[in-house]
């Protein structure tokens, strides 16, 4: 998927993928409308994104004639709401990797 957001050009097959995450313990299977998933991107360039995919009644919904149905799309994020998307989705390896000089011990 390529998306071009503020002049920056997004593209999940040429940018890293650092980690991903599914929802899918929470619904019932990959069909429910509820259902999404994202993956954390990084470029060559050092940016950070999500991309994703879901539900009628997930965060990536698209609107369609009469409501919402299934979707997909790239955020852009900063490095810290990369660190934040990480640490609230199982992401300790590639914290300890690639943000290791932004963690201290407790």
């Amino acid at each position: 998927m390529i998306k071009i957001i503020d002049g920056k050009k997004y593209d999940t097959k040429k940018a890293e993928e650092l980690h991903s995450w599914s929802n899918i313990g929470s619904v019932n299977s990959i069909s429910d409308f509820g259902y999404y998933e994202e993956t954390l991107h990084m470029t060559k360039n050092g940016a950070f994104f999500l991309s994703g995919v879901g539900g009628a009644s997930s965060p990536y919904s698209e609107p369609v004639s009469g409501g919402r149905g299934a979707g997909e799309d790239i955020r852009p994020i900063t490095e810290a709401e990369a660190m934040t998307w990480l640490e609230r989705h199982d992401g300790e390896e590639i914290l300890l990797s690639r943000f290791a000089d932004h963690i201290k011990e407790a």
